[in-house]
């Protein structure tokens, strides 16, 4: 189902995430058409209530991840440096405040709150080994951690114990991995021998859905599927369009 009309085709709506309650969706686009830079967005599940969260039209922000007792948003953006920061602000808008202080070309992505409010979980991608990695802000104190020194991404965590989902490539094999959220006891949790990407646990923690090209065999042809998340070769096949396999989530 569509939400959001796409204006002929020259708007992008990318990173959605949905509310806790699974009553709206966040997502970041130039939907009001100033240049190339996004804002945040949001709108209801049945496509009403168009919203417009921020408003700056030389920033782009994305990846918006509401916390979960919904006061606050934590977002990343690029600044009038060109490079990336994180930012946090209060639901209303309010008291924004910028959380790393970046001089270097890499992105913040995949950004998500954990269970209690007090830490970020977030990846640095497309910088140099020194700093790729996935990391945790810990908003008690404003320190930072690198959980994990490698080029991966997180993106999603396991309900009630936080564990993160990730993936990560290996000799263009991709697949997906979990490790608790003190960066100890990485485990593999696929092994197609394909591209598998962007999983999300269910809400019970007992499914995981990701992209794949196990059966396609074609990085341009990714389907969706739903597995047992103990037994991930335990599923089913959505079928969906051609390349529908970016920011997966559960309603």
């Amino acid at each position: 189902m569509k939400l959001v009309d796409d204006r002929a085709g020259n708007v992008r709506y990318q990173y959605p995430r949905l509310k806790k309650d699974r009553s709206r969706i966040y997502f970041s686009s130039n939907l009001h058409g100033e240049g190339s830079s996004r804002d945040i967005y949001s709108v209801a599940t049945d496509g009403s209530d168009l919203k417009r969260i921020t408003n700056t039209p030389d920033i782009s922000e994305t990846y918006a991840a509401l916390s979960p007792d919904e006061s606050q948003f934590v977002y990343s953006a690029t600044v009038m440096t060109g490079v990336q920061q994180i930012f946090l602000m209060n639901y209303d808008g309010s008291n924004l405040r910028q959380l790393t202080n970046n001089k270097a070309f890499h992105r913040y992505e995949n950004l998500m709150w954990s269970d209690d409010g007090t830490r970020i979980i977030y990846s640095v991608t497309y910088g140099s080994d020194a700093v790729n990695g996935i990391y945790s802000y810990n908003l008690v104190d404003n320190t930072t951690e690198r959980l994990l020194p490698i080029h991966a991404f997180a993106t999603s965590l396991f309900p009630g114990t936080g564990r993160i989902l990730y993936y990560k490539n290996q000799s263009q094999i991709v697949e997906l991995y979990t490790i608790n959220p003190d960066g100890t006891n990485a485990m593999q949790l696929t092994s197609f021998g394909a591209v598998t990407a962007e999983g999300a646990w269910s809400p019970d923690g007992k499914f995981v859905a990701f992209g794949s090209s196990r059966e396609s065999k074609s990085t341009a042809n990714f389907e969706v599927f739903i597995a047992l998340a103990r037994n991930p070769n335990t599923m089913i096949k959505i079928n969906t369009p051609v390349s529908d396999k970016y920011n997966l989530d559960w309603r």
